[in-house]
């Protein structure tokens, strides 16, 4: 990685990626972010890498984080266009790897376990923005809503402890949600199916 400061490397971090400038005006852009971040750099960049961890999840194509989020595999995650780095020494620690989680697809269940919710982060309680129409129907079946998750920061160890196989929103997996969301499709097209026929006899009965 050329951010100054930051060591990471393919080698030591295997887990992080590492994208290049598509082109030499993303490439500017990105040493005038970094450079505008960390005004103590005295000498001049020529920024040819940038791990991961300097960018923020809103950086990423939706569709590639909700496709890890979700168990499904992906090859790498992609930059939006015009996405800049913007997490630097000074707002993350680099020896940290949170985006790391993203990358490797850590966010499926951990199996045949069960897992405190207390003693997950806030900052690791990842939810998924669903339209409504899955969102309930997920809630039926069993998977409890974003703001059911506790608050508390850290697992504290009291009796009030709650215990689950079922993995939170933010854990799904393809081996859960894929079987919903077809059971939702099937549900949706009989329904029109059913709109399609009604009409068509009631159209019947009119000219008779």
């Amino acid at each position: 990685c050329y951010v100054p400061g930051c060591a990471k490397t393919s080698v030591a971090n295997p887990e992080v990626l590492f994208h290049e400038p598509r082109d030499s005006d993303t490439k500017r852009r990105w040493e005038a972010a970094i450079a505008s971040a960390q005004p103590g750099i005295q000498k001049s960049l020529n920024v040819l890498r940038v791990c991961s961890s300097h960018f923020a999840d809103d950086a990423y194509l939706e569709g590639d984080i909700l496709r890890i989020r979700f168990g499904i595999p992906l090859k790498r995650k992609r930059l939006k266009i015009g996405a800049v780095p913007t997490v630097f020494p000074a707002q993350r620690e680099l020896s940290d790897v949170p985006s790391a989680q993203v990358s490797s697809g850590s966010f499926t269940a951990e199996s045949g376990t069960q897992t405190c919710f207390l003693r997950r982060s806030r900052a690791s309680q990842t939810t998924v923005s669903l339209p409504p129409s899955i969102q309930v129907p997920l809630q039926l079946v069993g998977f409890p809503r974003s703001d059911s998750l506790p608050l508390r920061d850290r697992c504290d160890g009291s009796s009030s402890h709650i215990w689950r196989s079922a993995p939170v929103l933010g854990d799904i997996t393809a081996e859960f949600i894929i079987p919903v969301i077809q059971q939702l499709l099937l549900v949706s097209i009989g329904e029109s199916e059913g709109c399609r026929v009604a009409t068509f006899e009631s159209r019947q009965t009119t000219l008779r």
